[in-house]
This record gives structure tokens, C-alpha cells and sequence, in this order.
């Protein structure tokens, strides 16, 4: 159908009921791009998918897996050689056999599909060798996730060494804070016992004066008693021969 022509209009409609459905009948094709072309000789549409599985016994619980995603839509493959995709493209051509049978269409069946298998198979190949390396890089994301826990439990290790360290220090300075304390408390009672020794000490000193002073007194008084008892002696008369 020409794309400029009424025909191609038609088709558009046709193409573009037939994509409002796909993601319902594909659950396990993430569509995450379709584009309708009309800028060339045949309107078409591109889909863009990524196939996955879920519950899977190997790696990830959900991971890509082309064969596994039409598995689980039933498309089991090896009857007369037709692969999973095989077997999903004939069930697609049917629904759009479908949506052209409401619109007045009948699908003109040329027998052209046996010399495209080689062309299938190709793609197959290429999708097999993107799901690898999908599933390479998932692996070496669960490496990578991998060396990060692993990190993750030695700065964890390594912060509990800090804390306890850490730990250890307040309580050191605790230790610190509270002989700290009880050295100025003994200072304090130091200094006071000081003062009041110097004080006792100056008084004790005050006494000696006037203990030394009063002695003093009674000396000099003992010494006058002593001068007037000898002057109130009798002379004695001495005889010379």
C-alpha cells in the first residue's frame, strides 16, 4: 500500500490497532519503543522489546531471556522445526490478520515466508548475542554490586573500630575531667590548710614576742631587786696586818 494513497491511511489505522494490543498479548516483551514510519514506500512499524523471564532458577529472579519469555506466552517450539520465534511471529501475523479482517482486508498469502527463515534465523542469532551480552554485563553489575558490599562490611568494620576507639578516648578524658576535679579540690583544701598555718604561725609568733618581752621584764626587774638588796647591805670593816 502506497503511503500517500487512501490505501496507506488505512494501513495506518490498521498498524496502529494492532500495536495498541501488543504489549497485552506480549506480558513478557517490554515494549520501550514502537515508531509508525510513513515517510517511506510501505507504512510499518518498528518495536523495540526487551524479552525477560521471571522466577528464574539461575542469577537474577528476573532476568532477559528471549526463549524463556515465549516459553512463559506458550510458544514451546520444535514442532516440524519451528523454533519459539517461529511459532510467535505466525501468532502475531494471525492477530494482525485479525485487525485487517474488521477493516475489509484480506491477507494475500504469497508464500514468501520459507526463503525470510534464513533472514529469522540471522536475527535470532544477533538477539541471542545481545541477550549475552546483556546477561554479561548483568553479571559483571553483580560483581561490581558484590565489591561494593564487601566495602560496605569494612567501612562498616573499620566505623566500629573508630566508634569503640572513640569510646575508649571519652572515657579516658572522663577519667581525666574527674582527677582533674579532685586535684583542684585538694588544692583548694591544700591552700586553706596554708592559710591557716600561716596564720596560726603568726600568731605563734605574736606570743613568742610578748613571751620574750614579759621575760625580758622579769630579768631586768630581777636584776634591780638584786642592785637595791646590795645596796642595802652592811659595809664590813677589814683589818690589814
Amino acid at each position: 500500500m502506497s503511503v500517500q494513497s487512501n490505501e496507506g491511511q488505512l494501513a495506518k489505522e490498521i498498524l496502529c490497532e494492532f500495536m495498541e494490543q501488543f504489549q497485552k498479548r506480549n506480558p513478557n516483551l517490554y515494549v520501550f519503543s514502537s515508531h509508525l514510519h510513513m515517510n517511506e514506500q510501505t507504512p510499518h512499524i518498528h518495536i523495540d522489546f526487551v524479552p525477560f523471564i521471571h522466577n528464574s532458577k539461575r542469577g537474577l529472579d528476573t532476568r532477559v531471556s528471549l526463549k524463556g519469555a515465549l516459553a512463559e506466552q506458550g510458544f514451546k517450539g520444535g514442532i516440524r522445526g519451528m523454533t519459539e520465534w517461529n511459532e510467535w511471529i505466525e501468532a502475531e501475523k494471525q492477530e494482525l490478520s485479525k485487525v485487517m479482517g474488521r477493516y475489509g482486508v484480506q491477507w494475500k498469502q504469497l508464500g514468501t515466508h520459507n526463503k525470510h527463515l534464513s533472514v529469522l534465523d540471522f536475527e535470532k542469532q544477533e538477539r541471542q548475542k545481545e541477550v549475552a551480552e546483556l546477561e554479561q554485563t548483568i553479571s559483571g553489575s553483580k560483581e561490581e554490586l558484590s565489591e561494593i558490599l564487601h566495602q560496605q562490611i569494612a567501612a562498616g568494620q573499620e566505623t566500629e573500630q573508630i566508634r569503640k576507639e572513640g569510646e575508649a578516648i571519652r572515657q579516658e578524658v572522663s577519667e581525666l575531667t574527674a582527677t582533674n576535679h579532685l586535684l583542684k579540690e585538694q588544692t583548694v583544701t591544700l591552700t586553706g590548710n596554708k592559710e591557716k598555718l600561716l596564720s596560726e604561725n603568726e600568731k605563734l609568733e605574736k606570743q613568742q614576742k610578748k613571751l620574750q618581752q614579759e621575760i625580758n621584764k622579769m630579768v631586768q626587774s630581777k636584776a634591780l631587786e638584786q642592785a637595791e638588796r646590795a645596796k642595802k647591805r652592811p659595809k664590813r670593816a677589814f683589818e690589814m696586818r
